[in-house]
């Protein structure tokens, strides 16, 4: 099955292409920038392996963001469920997007702030896999992120659950204490039904 990236480099520039190293030969990056948007590297551009394209879209407001929302329309009326979109950018207001297509169509379709995380791909039985105490709170918040998107969660509750799992991963006392959540409450009770399974 294919795997689409979009990029928003607008949002995430060079650094939302970090891990394109590890893609396979099913994996198609297509990145969509404006003339505002910085220049890509070369050191980026010689570990693509894969099939890139680039898109430059006229500036304007939003102008990357309706465009990227558009070609995910073009994807999942071409491909239906027989391909994968991974949206790369910092941006939650593809959120709602990505909800309403996953719900629509049932598409399996996510966004990440890169192509791949330093955590993402390790083996899970490795004895140099760091410990939770030795990483910080965005490192932890990632790697919960990457795993609930990877089980097709609601990127609402994926936030909700991974800001709490982060918050909370080095205290100790956590199992003895109630956890104030701070998210709106059907996102709260997704949550927390989420995390007593």
């Amino acid at each position: 099955m294919d795997t689409y990236y979009l990029i928003d480099f607008e949002n995430v520039s060079s650094a939302g292409l970090t891990g394109c190293e590890g893609l396979s030969a099913n994996d198609r990056i297509i990145i969509f920038y404006t003339s505002n948007s910085k220049n890509l590297s070369l050191n980026v551009i010689k570990n693509i392996k894969v099939s890139l394209t680039a898109k430059e879209i006229a500036a304007g407001k939003q102008s990357v963001d309706n465009h990227i929302a558009s070609y995910i329309g073009y994807l999942v009326g071409k491909y239906d469920k027989k391909c994968t979109i991974v949206v790369i950018s910092k941006d939650t207001g593809y959120d709602k997007l990505i909800k309403f297509w996953k719900e629509l169509s049932g598409v399996s379709i996510s966004r990440k702030s890169q192509i791949k995380s330093k955590t993402e791909g390790k083996s899970k039985t490795s004895s140099s896999e760091p410990k939770v105490e030795n990483l910080g709170n965005a490192d932890i918040n990632e790697i919960v992120q990457i795993a609930l998107s990877n089980v097709h969660m609601d990127n609402d509750i994926i936030e909700c659950v991974a800001s709490l799992v982060a918050k909370h991963a080095n205290d100790k006392k956590v199992k003895e204490k109630s956890i104030q959540v701070s998210c709106p409450n059907t996102v709260k009770q997704k949550a927390v039904k989420f995390i007593t399974l």
